[in-house]
């Protein structure tokens, strides 16, 4: 995994797992949206970061 790749993951699983965005809590009663940009060069490095997340995320939000 590139230095890039491993650093957006961890900087989204950090977002991705605040309890604002799971319980989908906005400043002002929006719905939270997020929109993250990468390198198209390792697309296919993060299709396999974000299919290792469902064990992960499913874990985390369930305890």
């Amino acid at each position: 995994m590139s230095s890039s790749v491993a650093g957006l993951d961890k900087r989204l699983q950090e977002i991705l797992m605040r309890p604002e965005f799971l319980e989908m809590r906005g400043v002002a009663k929006e719905v939270p949206i997020f929109i993250q940009t990468y390198n198209p060069a390792d697309e296919d490095q993060l299709r396999l970061v974000v299919r290792g997340w469902s064990s992960t995320c499913a874990s985390r939000v369930c305890e």
